[in-house]
């Protein structure tokens, strides 16, 4: 495959045969890529960074996971194949830290930003742990209803509705 600048209409760079890119963000500066180098072996899987004014790549990381990913000021925002604990990479160098975040307890379903925050979102979606997205601190959790569902996310806030039997909330923050 190929990667295409679609404003100036050019091919930027070709992609090996056997890459594939699993999953993509970017926060208007820089663009990231989830690439699996060998997909059927799942071998060498990592984070490459870009300037999306040049097209010029920035770093790679390795990763043991990434499938949920959120693009800050901070850097990139992944799941992370333990629980209690979020994956920050570095915007200008690609260094990984961990984050603790004990209110995560079960396998991420999402990771967003919402403004200068980063929530992130369980499979049992009963809170969002957040995030700043400027540092990476912890800022809180907020509480969700039951079976709570993104629906839809903007810029600076996310809806989403939760199910309890015959009853629905929809909540946006």
């Amino acid at each position: 495959g190929v990667v295409v600048d679609l404003r100036a209409r050019k091919e930027t760079r070709v992609l090996l045969t056997d890459d594939h890119v699993w999953n993509d963000a970017d926060d208007g500066a820089h663009a990231y890529e989830h690439v699996r180098a060998d997909s059927v072996h799942r071998m060498k899987e990592e984070i490459r960074a870009y300037d999306l004014a040049t097209g010029a790549e920035l770093w790679r990381q390795y990763v043991g996971r990434c499938y949920a990913m959120a693009a800050a000021p901070a850097g990139l925002f992944c799941d992370s194949d333990k629980s209690g604990e979020i994956v920050l990479l570095d915007r200008a160098t690609g260094a990984s830290r961990a984050i603790l975040a004990p209110e995560i307890t079960s396998n991420v379903s999402s990771i967003e930003r919402v403004g200068s925050k980063v929530a992130v979102l369980t499979g049992s979606s009963q809170s969002a742990a957040l995030f700043d997205a400027a540092t990476g601190a912890p800022a809180g959790t907020l509480a969700l209803p039951y079976g709570f569902r993104v629906a839809r996310v903007r810029t600076d806030s996310i809806c989403g509705v939760g199910f309890e039997q015959t009853s629905a909330t929809v909540v946006c923050f």
